[in-house]
């Protein structure tokens, strides 16, 4: 049989991500090109059964910035496992906490494209388009933010916090710096 219960494979992506994986199978010795990771998820995408609540969310995160709409109706239906008890009873025993977590997670950093490289806050925003913003604080080195990203702007507020040192922020690849007390506004690529 070519199924899978839950997305196996696709857990790499989800927690290396494309470019780690590229790096880690490169040295290796092997080739992982762009073309042959979408294939990958494709793949399993039409072969994944679902049978984990965990699963449908880390399809979504998987497909953030391949195709918005899908990440989106698979967030969706994570949201709702425990509200419509998708398992099928599994809800009385307890709410799936990995999975609730795991949404907010998608939010918060996948469809905002926060992380941290070095000493560079990164953002690479990729709203799916029934999600209008996103706003919520970050600490990032002794740093106070406040970060708001919609799908024409994404906007970085640094709260003055008594240092004079700017941080260097990358958003949709290009490098910033920002002050304390400093409000920083990109247009959306």
């Amino acid at each position: 049989y070519k199924l899978a219960k839950q997305p196996d494979v696709l857990m790499l992506l989800y927690l290396l991500g494309r470019d780690d994986l590229q790096a880690i199978v490169a040295r290796l010795g092997y080739e992982l090109d762009e073309d042959a990771i979408d294939r990958t998820v494709a793949y399993y995408d039409r072969r994944t059964s679902h049978g984990s609540t965990l699963s449908q969310m880390i399809h979504a995160w998987v497909f953030a910035h391949l195709d918005p709409d899908h990440s989106w109706a698979l967030l969706r239906h994570a949201l709702v496992a425990d509200v419509e008890d998708a398992q099928g009873g599994t809800t009385a025993e307890g709410i799936h906490l990995g999975a609730m977590a795991g949404t907010v997670d998608l939010i918060q950093r996948c469809y905002t494209g926060l992380a941290v490289r070095g000493d560079v806050l990164v953002l690479d925003p990729a709203l799916p388009a029934p999600i209008e913003s996103v706003a919520f604080g970050i600490r990032f080195r002794g740093y106070t933010l406040d970060l708001t990203v919609t799908h024409d702007e994404t906007r970085l507020v640094a709260k003055p916090n008594g240092h004079d040192e700017a941080i260097v922020v990358e958003i949709a690849g290009a490098t910033h710096e920002l002050a304390p007390g400093d409000t920083l506004v990109v247009p959306a690529v």
